[in-house]
């Protein structure tokens, strides 16, 4: 709960938070104020739910309010990953309202809280021209240019928590113990809100899609033979004699 506090005390105006987490609601009395000034639920789980919390979200903007939301989808508990892999959803919200992105990057350490504020990312400038591949529609932003608003979203938040970690951590990576991670794990876990988890965790965090084999392949079987893609066609043929996976 404390992160939402830091969060709300980071932006000069009243803003919806996007809430992935319902229960914490209903097992902090806390959580109540933040719900009286404005909340969106979501079901990260549920891609229905995920696009209709986009809707919403998007009216909001519309009418000349702020959102508060986590990119990310969860709590980043890797011990190498600045940030993790983020949702599209805050690139699609911004792409299709013309609304600025403010990056927030926020830091525990103890009871201590460190928040690095970045400078308003215009989504404008990730429009493509119509006749561009991965082009959207005049409301509708297209897969490139939600992807590559992600992408910038995502080194500008690592760059961030980056200077949090060079000017504020209290120890040296070099002088931590093999057993800090998970100690750190441990702790912070023991005193978040009931009903989150470790699994939660890992079940609602933005999971990239992987493409198989057979996937990336599956253009070739449908390929018309002709001078121009002969080198796709050896590529072909290396594929369908491939031996089977043991």
């Amino acid at each position: 709960m404390d992160d939402v506090i830091v969060n709300y005390a980071c932006v000069d105006r009243s803003a919806y938070m996007l809430v992935g987490t319902p229960d914490q609601v209903e097992h902090n009395p806390a959580m109540y104020a933040a719900w009286l000034n404005g909340m969106v639920f979501v079901d990260k789980l549920d891609p229905q739910s995920r696009k209709d919390s986009v809707e919403k979200m998007v009216r909001v903007l519309e009418s000349g309010s702020s959102v508060i939301l986590y990119p990310e989808g969860a709590w980043n508990n890797t011990e190498n990953l600045l940030v993790q892999p983020l949702f599209a959803g805050a690139a699609e919200m911004a792409l299709r309202t013309g609304a600025k992105i403010v990056p927030i990057a926020i830091e525990q350490y103890g009871k201590r809280y460190c928040a690095n504020i970045g400078e308003p990312i215009d989504p404008r400038a990730y429009r493509q021209a119509p006749c561009e591949a991965g082009a959207g529609t005049a409301g509708m932003p297209g897969r490139e240019e939600k992807q590559r608003l992600t992408d910038h979203l995502r080194d500008v938040l690592c760059i961030l928590r980056w200077e949090i970690w060079a000017q504020a951590a209290p120890a040296a990576r070099a002088d931590l113990s093999e057993t800090a991670a998970a100690e750190y794990l441990e702790g912070i876990m023991r005193e978040s809100e009931k009903g989150y988890t470790v699994e939660e965790i890992l079940r609602t965090r933005f999971h990239p899609k992987e493409t198989s084999p057979a996937e990336a392949f599956a253009f070739l079987q449908k390929l018309k033979p002709c001078r121009e893609n002969a080198f796709l066609l050896r590529g072909r043929e290396a594929y369908l004699r491939r031996e089977p996976p043991q």
